[in-house]
């Protein structure tokens, strides 16, 4: 077990190895969006949410394949350390005044929230 962030070795590697993969994924996204872009004039869309959606899926994705793997939560999960984080990113993000911001920073804090609560409910 970490002593700094409560994850063993095996989940630790499984986080590297998922991220790792989930980056290269959307790093070739977005580069086959800018090589179907100039090579053929195909637009998947306009420059900003073409790039937002593409990060957002593979952030779903991401955290759909951490939590298969049980490499999300640290053993030692509570609820209150995720719900502080959680707060202080949807304070900052009202201060930003974008509702996409808002929407996703909602959606996110709250699918947290709940796999911990599901998770602390196994143990």
């Amino acid at each position: 077990m970490d002593g700094k962030n409560g994850f063993d070795k095996v989940q630790l590697h499984k986080r590297n190895r998922i991220g790792k993969q989930m980056f290269l994924i959307m790093f070739f996204s977005v580069f086959l969006t800018a090589a179907i872009y100039n090579g053929f004039g195909v637009r998947l869309g306009e420059y900003p949410t073409n790039i937002l959606i593409i990060a957002l899926v593979c952030m779903v994705i991401y955290m759909v394949r951490l939590i298969a793997a049980k490499a999300y939560l640290p053993s030692t999960a509570r609820v209150r350390d995720t719900i502080i984080p959680f707060a202080i990113v949807l304070v900052i993000s009202l201060f930003l005044n974008s509702p996409i911001t808002v929407a996703v920073v909602l959606v996110l804090g709250l699918a947290n929230t709940l796999v911990t609560l599901i998770h602390n409910k196994r143990k």
